[in-house]
């Protein structure tokens, strides 16, 4: 029997971005120093903020699902693998509307923008100018020339949106090679993504509704199931594709001619 494979550059792709994903784990140490958010004690995130940010966790994996598939309906050439990819543009699609609006529902006028925006701010130190990015990267605070000695004061990193940069960069990534593959070689590699990606997304669901509010909690149990309808899909398709692969080496296999001594 034949092994299937896919393209190791593509399998390293896989991997690279869920070490993305765990970059998550290091946003419970960004408080939002000084703030004060839903009445809750300043530097603590709200219910409300932590949903948010378990949304734009739980957006990275859909989007990337979203954008490999619709690269799938344009290339794949096997029917089963051009259905899964109809059908995983509608349902995450279907989840990333949902997801917004649990997101849009968790907004309230004492919220500070929690999202990263772009804007630059200038920061001196002696002669020194650094440009940085005021939402991403970092937020100044000012010295009163006492108690810091002079010294600039920089607020931790928030690593959800460096999660949020590394999943990008690994998707393109991603994209690039698996543009580079054509016919089964693409279809073999696509559903092979598919495979570690629904693992990773599964593991995701169950680690983050613990956190969620009820509501998010209920959104993130419905996304479990249908991640695992995925997952199995996606396995019986690669299956497939192992089994007529097999099938194909065996049968040109036995219809080789057979070099008798005349053909010598």
């Amino acid at each position: 029997m034949g092994r299937f494979q896919f393209p190791r550059t593509v399998l390293a792709l896989t991997l690279a971005l869920v070490a993305g994903n765990s970059l998550f784990a290091g946003d419970e140490n960004d408080k939002h120093n000084d703030r004060v958010a839903d009445g809750q004690v300043a530097g603590m995130p709200s219910p409300q903020e932590n949903d948010r940010r378990i949304v734009r966790a739980l957006k990275l994996g859909n989007q990337g699902e979203v954008e490999l598939a619709k690269l799938a309906q344009k290339k794949a050439t096997s029917e089963s693998v051009k259905n899964f990819a109809n059908m995983m543009v509608e349902d995450h699609q279907k989840c990333l509307d949902e997801l917004k609006l649990i997101h849009d529902q968790s907004k309230s006028n004492k919220d500070v923008r929690d999202e990263p925006s772009g804007a630059k701010i200038e920061v001196k130190d002696g002669n020194e100018t650094r440009v940085l990015d005021a939402n991403r990267t970092a937020v100044v605070i000012k010295d009163d020339g006492k108690s810091r000695d002079g010294k600039m004061m920089i607020r931790a990193i928030d690593f959800l949106a460096v999660k949020e940069q590394v999943c990008k960069e690994t998707l393109n990534a991603c994209k690039d090679e698996m543009n580079k593959l054509e016919g089964s070689e693409f279809d073999k590699a696509f559903m092979g993504k598919m495979v570690g990606s629904h693992t990773e997304m599964l593991a995701t669901c169950k680690a983050l509704k613990g956190y969620a509010s009820q509501n998010l909690a209920e959104l993130i149990n419905r996304g479990e199931e249908k991640t695992k309808e995925h997952l199995e899909k996606a396995k019986q398709i690669c299956s497939e594709m192992k089994g007529h692969t097999a099938t194909t080496t065996t049968t040109e296999r036995t219809s080789a001619p057979v070099k008798t001594d005349k053909d010598n």
